[in-house]
């Protein structure tokens, strides 16, 4: 696809339509390609040690769970996004309890 835009000249509106590709996912290829060669065009692995979770939110559930030891991740969850307005999901907060060594399933209630 690099190859046709850059050496035939072709149209990114036609690989497009032809090929299936976003116009964005072109563009960032041909980008790749430039800077880099065919070697920027390889799969990347993907690594999942890096957390997305913002260090903020982590030391916010922790503290969260220190202040309230009885609390389980359901309520926990409330907890940020009500009175915190941090949006997160139970198995992240129980995640992040879990990596402090902390028991993340304490209560059974919501």
């Amino acid at each position: 696809m690099v190859k046709l835009y850059l050496e035939e000249r072709y149209s990114p509106q036609l690989l497009h339509e032809e090929l299936g590709i976003g116009l964005s996912t072109i563009s960032c290829w041909v980008k790749a390609y430039r800077e880099q060669g065919e070697d920027g065009l390889k799969a990347k692995p993907w690594s999942s040690s890096k957390s997305r979770v913002p260090v903020k939110v982590k030391s916010t559930i922790i503290d969260v769970k220190k202040n309230n030891p009885t609390y389980g991740t359901r309520r926990i969850t409330d907890i940020l996004k009500r009175f915190f307005l941090i949006k997160t999901s139970p198995k992240t907060v129980g995640k992040t309890l879990a990596d402090k060594g902390l028991d993340p399933l304490s209560d059974n209630s919501s």
